[in-house]
């Protein structure tokens, strides 16, 4: 693996061999046979079905701070880390100074190792698969795709076409999360000052192990009303209810499994179709990079599975290897050693390779550990879960009693323009809107059934399916749309056509040769590791309260849910009996009398 060492310190303020790098046919192909009908439901319904993933809810100590703490690599935190054993297989070969900001810095670095006597002979007959963030894919496979261009006119080794890029996992889930709460900013930066209690804005960008905390705690707080919110909105065409729905059941549980569960536990078939997933989720987010790189993978991936190639079979097995975390853990020990003023190459270096020699001598690696501790324990995150539960009950009681209006569409050309929910009143970007409002045909809210062709609107007004995207169909006219909801597969098809063909000329221009927009998450927890988190700033410690308001709330919404379906039956056997010209005789018995 080959990394960018950065040297952050900063403090956050508020506010292949596949000849075609993205084969844009197979993907589209595959899109259509195997992966729409799965789009059509959130992740939370699609992962129901995968009874080998585990729930990443009602976790125990140890497993919920390692989930908490995913991206962070300090020493004290990652015992319970499933790549903390396999640590000890990686070996420092070289750190030197360098940009990695363009082709020939990266050309520099790779081809003294590629060439080197042991590594040429072995990828005579081998090939190296390299996980990796951004930069590193992109550009590895320039240079592959160069030299294959132009062979030995261009200074480019023949062993590089034996290196394999690869999506680094952990990159993907860093930058997928943080992505989510960027756009959804202004809920979060509601929810945060809930369960907190506190004035204070939420950054913009807040630091990983915040933005790991905000969205397992959306999540688990969701999980505990999910039932109630879906049995009282129902089939409900409401446009900020299908905002929040998506969020809450597609996005937030998409990005928190990808790596931690998905990954980790080896799930190949699901880790790659829920990467499909993310992909369509940050083509409408327009994340730059991460809306083509996921593109590389899969198109490599079911190349390979289409001339059953070995490697497929080898991500198949051994999943959890091809990962990236190791060389940002080993940053991170040398990250202590540096401060922000000052970034000697030679130290570094000296530094570099004495921490790699001496990294498992427990006396020597002592100095390296953060003092530090994760702020929260189980029973602090189970009552701010339970604070969150609180918040969403009565978040979607405002959006249900005001689910007959919608709010006005937002025109999707003026890419800074927000617009403010009626309900929530809470800003909103485009983005932030279900992919079925980006198609050439978005959901009407005044009728039933979307579909353009559907005869059936006046007939069959409460027969329909509102689907995740936001689209709602007829049985009937779903059948006839062959069970797809073709707007969005056109939506997604002409995202991997164009966003596909841009990345395949962008690597494929001999004059494009350095990262000019690279905006790849490093993720590293120490990145202000003098601001120490104090959590007896929040008011938290109210469990009593927490659980007694969340039952109430929860029985309350019972209890009304009763009586109105019990005033609706007598209202309808009243309604009845005014119907019939002669009066009804009605009888009763009350202790064995009878009562007229």
């Amino acid at each position: 693996m080959i990394d960018d060492y950065h040297d952050i310190h900063q403090v956050r303020n508020p506010i292949n061999e596949n000849l075609l790098n993205v084969d844009t046919d197979l993907l589209s192909w595959v899109l259509r046979i195997d992966h729409m009908s799965s789009l059509r439901v959130s992740y939370i319904e699609k992962k129901s079905t995968w009874f080998c993933v585990s729930n990443n809810t009602n976790l125990n100590e140890e497993t919920l701070i390692n989930h908490l703490t995913v991206h962070s690599y300090d020493p004290d935190l990652q015992e319970a880390h499933p790549e903390k054993k396999r640590m000890r297989y990686t070996k420092l070969i070289n750190f030197i100074p360098q940009e990695l900001k363009s082709l020939d810095e990266y050309l520099q670095a790779i081809t003294p190792f590629i060439e080197s006597p042991v590594i040429n002979d072995y990828l005579t007959y081998n090939i190296i698969p390299v996980p990796a963030d951004y930069p590193g894919q992109y550009f590895i496979r320039k240079a592959i795709t160069l030299q294959r261009r132009f062979g030995d006119s261009i200074n480019i080794s023949k062993k590089i076409l034996h290196l394999v890029p690869l999506l680094g996992p952990l990159h993907v889930s860093l930058n997928t999360r943080e992505t989510t709460v960027k756009i959804y900013h202004s809920f979060f930066n509601i929810l945060f000052k809930e369960i907190f209690q506190r004035k204070k804005e939420l950054p913009m960008k807040p630091q990983p192990w915040m933005i790991n905390l905000i969205l397992y705690l959306t999540n688990s707080g969701w999980v505990l009303i999910r039932t109630k919110v879906l049995e009282k909105f129902k089939q409900k065409k409401n446009m900020e209810y299908q905002i929040f729905l998506d969020l809450l059941d597609n996005i937030i549980p998409a990005t928190l499994d990808i790596y931690a569960i998905l990954f980790r536990e080896g799930h190949f078939e699901e880790y790659v179709e829920t990467i499909f997933r993310l992909w369509t989720i940050m083509m409408r987010f327009e994340r730059k990079n991460y809306d083509k790189i996921m593109l590389a993978f899969l198109s490599d991936v079911y190349y390979w599975q289409s001339i059953e190639h070995p490697l497929h079979n080898a991500l198949q097995d051994h999943l959890t290897e091809f990962n990236e975390y190791f060389i940002e853990n080993f940053h991170s020990l040398i990250r202590r050693r540096t401060t922000g003023k000052n970034f000697n190459v030679e130290g570094l270096q000296r530094d570099a390779i004495a921490i790699d020699h001496n990294r498992h001598n427990s006396e020597f690696i002592r100095p390296f550990l953060s003092l530090n501790k994760y702020p929260y324990k189980k029973k602090d995150v189970d009552i701010m879960t339970k604070k969150v539960a609180l918040f969403l009950l009565d978040f979607f009681k405002r959006i249900l009693l005001n689910s007959n209006t919608n709010s006005l569409p937002i025109l999707k050309g003026k890419k800074k323009q927000t617009h403010v929910l009626h309900a929530s009143n809470i800003s909103i970007t485009y983005k932030a809107l279900p992919s079925g409002y980006h198609t050439k045909n978005p959901p009407n809210h005044e009728k039933s059934c979307d579909f353009e062709n559907c005869n059936l609107q006046n007939e069959n007004q409460n027969n329909f399916h509102v689907f995740i995207c936001g689209h709602s169909y007829h049985l009937e006219c779903f059948e006839k749309m062959d069970f797809k909801c073709q707007y969005c597969l056109q939506y997604y098809i002409e995202g991997i056509q164009n966003l596909g063909n841009s990345y395949n000329e962008r690597l494929e221009n001999t004059e494009n040769c350095s990262i000019f927009d690279d905006d790849d998450i490093e993720g590293n927890e120490n990145e202000n590791e003098n601001e120490i988190y104090d959590p007896s700033l929040d008011s938290i410690n109210e469990p009593i309260r927490a659980d007694k308001n969340l039952d109430q709330k929860l029985r309350m919404n019972g209890i009304v849910y009763v009586l109105t379906k019990c005033f609706l039956f007598f209202h309808f056997i009243y309604i009845i009996i005014l119907l019939f010209d002669q009066p009804i005789k009605l009888q009763f018995l009350y202790h064995d009398k009878q009562i007229n």
